[in-house]
């Protein structure tokens, strides 16, 4: 076992709180385990800090400003915003200051038009990828909006929003599924490596995969028909891509992460001793509420509702391949919180926001500076650009 790695986080303009301990330990696979210890209490206030310095969109606007479903939020080598409102089919672009630039796509089939735009990303040469689930296919454009070319995408199973990427080599890593050879066999999640000179799909990258399925509670009849409800506050398996070729992934019940290379060997596990936050009697009844309406006659069984939430929520990875993983706050806390983690694992900071991401849109992390969706208490959805201060180490 190595020594005990000693983290001072020191404050800026204040006493230092006190240390985190990483220690690291090589397993017999080779997988390297990072142990981050629980930080004493104490004063918090010497930490990063994130202030929101931008926001977009209206209730009552011009078109432009007003936002119905936004999935993504894309950012430029200028810095400019490209926001996804996969409702009306378009992006839309603004300058750093929030100035409106310029709409690419909308509703249709031609060049540069959409049908179901689901997700988009940059690739290494600053060329903007969208990619299209009813069209089946990928359009790039430049930043001037120009389209530059279009790829046919031959995949199985798209879900709400596109969890493909472009790696760090300029691949283009399509999300899909294959079908098992059983007409009852569960469809198995992969990556797709595009060929973009034949528009054809070169290898395929195994997905990995929860070992059991969340708890669900199922109204179905005994024809099958009816309705299938996830339990709420139920752990499940969170997963996200880094461009460097790594999965991140974890069945949050318990604070792991596992980061496994495209071709399935753990690299690195990331423990963090993390204090489990209580699920109060109005959460629990907020949340069984619903299941309650849809469930109409059938019983509805409280118990299956665990009485801490999830350990964590989102993992995101920022351009510096730091680790940014969400975690609850108790009830009646604003805001968000988030744990970021080094190259090597180590916890850096804890990270506290001023809004809440909303839980079905992308987070972006790059330049110092985080990209998120946000929904306010009439649903409406707003973009929110916040900076990113780092203090020590």
């Amino acid at each position: 076992m190595a020594a005990p790695l000693v983290l001072a986080t020191a404050g800026c303009g204040g006493s230092a709180p006190p240390p985190w301990t990483a220690s690291f330990d090589t397993l017999p696979n080779g997988a390297i385990l990072v142990t981050n210890t629980a930080r004493a209490a104490g004063d918090t206030s010497g930490q990063w800090s994130v202030t929101e310095d931008l926001r977009l969109g209206e209730i009552d606007g011009p078109p432009e400003r007003t936002f119905a479903e936004v999935t993504h939020v894309g950012v430029d080598g200028a810095d400019r915003l490209y926001v996804l409102e996969r409702q009306s089919h378009e992006i839309r672009v603004f300058e750093p200051q929030g100035d409106y630039v310029r709409t690419i796509g909308g509703t249709g089939e031609g060049p540069g038009e959409f049908r179901v735009a689901y997700g988009m990303r940059f690739d290494p040469q600053g060329r903007l990828w969208v990619a299209d689930s009813r069209l089946r296919r990928f359009t790039v454009f430049d930043t001037a909006g120009n389209v530059l070319s279009t790829h046919r995408r031959e995949v199985l199973c798209f879900g709400y929003t596109w969890h493909g990427i472009i790696d760090s080599d300029g691949r283009v890593l399509d999300d899909g599924c294959v079908l098992g050879e059983r007409r009852d066999d569960k469809p198995r999640s992969v990556l797709l490596v595009l060929d973009t000179t034949t528009d054809r799909y070169t290898d395929t990258i195994t997905v990995p995969a929860p070992a059991t399925d969340p708890p669900v509670y199922d109204f179905r009849d005994s024809r099958g028909i009816g309705t299938v409800m996830s339990v709420p506050f139920a752990p499940g398996f969170v997963r996200t891509l880094d461009p460097r070729g790594f999965f991140w992934m974890g069945t949050n019940d318990r604070y792991r992460l596992h980061q496994v290379s495209f071709a399935g060997d753990t690299v690195r596990i990331i423990d963090r001793d993390a204090p489990a936050v209580p699920i109060t009697s109005a959460e629990r009844d907020s949340a069984l509420a619903p299941v309650r309406r849809q469930a109409g006659s059938q019983p509805v069984d409280p118990s299956l509702v665990p009485h801490t939430k999830p350990r964590f929520q989102r993992i995101v990875i920022d351009d510096r391949g730091f680790v940014w993983v969400q975690r609850p706050v108790p009830a009646g806390a604003s805001g968000a919180l988030f744990d970021v983690f080094d190259r090597e694992g180590r916890l850096v900071a804890e990270v506290r926001t001023p809004f809440i991401p909303y839980a079905y849109a992308t987070v972006t992390l790059v330049r110092d500076h985080m990209y998120a969706v946000v929904r306010d208490e009439l649903d409406v959805p707003f973009i929110v650009r916040a900076r990113v201060r780092r203090g020590p180490p």
